[in-house]
Order: C-alpha cells, then sequence, then structure tokens
C-alpha cells in the first residue's frame, strides 16, 4: 500500500511539469504636469530598459496619471512627449517587487516651435 501512494505522489509530480521560476517584476507610475502644475493628459510616455533594450510605452490618463506595471529589475530610461510640450528624458532604477514613483513636468514650447 506505501509503494502505490509513493508511486502516486512521483507521477503527480512528473505530469505536472518543470516549476517555473518567478522573477519579481516591478511597477513605475506618476504623473506628468505643465508647468503651472495642470494635469497632462495623453502623453505618451516611452520606458526602455537601457540593460536589455526592451521599450514599454503608455499615455497618461486624463488626470496626468500612468501605470507601467510588469517590469523587469534594472535602469530605465523614461521619455515624456506631449502635443505643445517639450519632451522630458530621466532615468530610475527599479527594484525588484518594488513600485517606483517619477513625477515630470514638461515646459511649454514656445510659439517657434524651440525650446523656451
Amino acid at each position: 500500500m506505501c509503494f502505490l501512494q509513493v508511486g502516486s505522489v512521483a507521477l503527480c509530480l512528473l505530469l505536472s511539469g518543470p516549476l517555473r521560476a518567478q522573477t519579481p517584476q516591478a511597477t513605475l507610475s506618476g504623473t506628468i504636469a505643465g508647468p503651472s502644475g495642470q494635469a497632462i493628459p495623453n502623453a505618451k510616455i516611452s520606458i526602455e530598459n537601457l540593460g536589455t533594450s526592451q521599450l514599454k510605452e503608455t499615455q497618461t490618463d486624463a488626470g496626468g496619471h500612468y501605470t507601467v506595471p510588469g517590469l523587469t529589475p534594472g535602469t530605465y530610461e523614461v521619455s515624456v512627449s506631449a502635443q505643445g510640450f517639450s519632451t522630458q528624458v530621466g532615468r530610475v532604477t527599479l527594484k525588484a517587487g518594488g513600485a517606483q514613483k517619477m513625477d515630470l513636468v514638461l515646459s511649454t514650447l514656445t510659439s517657434n516651435g524651440g525650446e523656451p
């Protein structure tokens, strides 16, 4: 009887397949605002892992907020652009299982299309 139980447990383990190690992911979130503090909706956000070149993109909601879950731990370059504003670029290092906040303020473009 004991042999049958051990055999059943071994068979279940073999049929379940290899267990995959889960890498703890990180989350980046924040708010994008203009120079007077107004939220910038629909700002385009590009997040590039500098170690792997993995790129994720999102955009802000109506309140200027964004959240990007499922990022591999590492150093990222974050680029934010919106119509009528200059592009802002920053860097952030994300740790496994962590949630990092990165708020950015965009400058208004001048009428000639250049930086103020």
